[in-house]
């Protein structure tokens, strides 16, 4: 966690199942194509060896579902309606976004190593699973971060 209980930075060195789930589901949307991932959670007995496992969580797998899609396809709409009628609220939501990713960019030098150690370890971790979906993702996930 992020924040410990005080809401001041934790120093823990473990993570939770569901920061460690959240790793994995990164993993595996960048791994897997959209129809990938649908035709992997059809496989419900893959799937519930992965949440019983602590590798991804119900939550997670959510995420990835139809209304979500249409959500996102919606909330584009918005920003492009509000971008051709130049409305203030979009340019101020445009510099947040650039300060956003000024701040991201800050974090990121600050903590970077620390975070791909943390994704090394849970990908080590994930590789031992049972379920044939984590495991897919975990070696493409691997290559992609140089885990060896």
């Amino acid at each position: 966690m992020i924040f410990g209980t005080n809401g001041f930075v934790s120093e823990e060195n473990e993570s939770t199942v569901e920061e460690s789930s959240l790793i994995m589901e990164a993993a595996i949307m960048d791994t897997f194509s959209n129809d990938e991932i649908q035709e992997a959670l059809e496989n419900t007995n893959d799937v519930d060896i992965a949440i019983n496992q602590g590798i991804v969580m119900e939550k997670t797998i959510v995420r990835l579902d139809k209304k979500a899609k249409q959500n996102k396809a919606e909330k584009m709409a918005i920003f492009t309606l509000a971008k051709e009628r130049k409305d203030p609220d979009y340019k101020k939501l445009v510099n947040i976004w650039r300060i956003e990713r000024f701040l991201e960019a800050k974090l990121d030098k600050k903590y970077g190593a620390k975070a791909k150690t943390k994704a090394r370890e849970v990908m080590r971790n994930a590789a031992k699973s049972k379920s044939k979906m984590v495991k897919t993702a975990t070696e493409k996930a691997k290559k992609m971060i140089n885990v060896k």
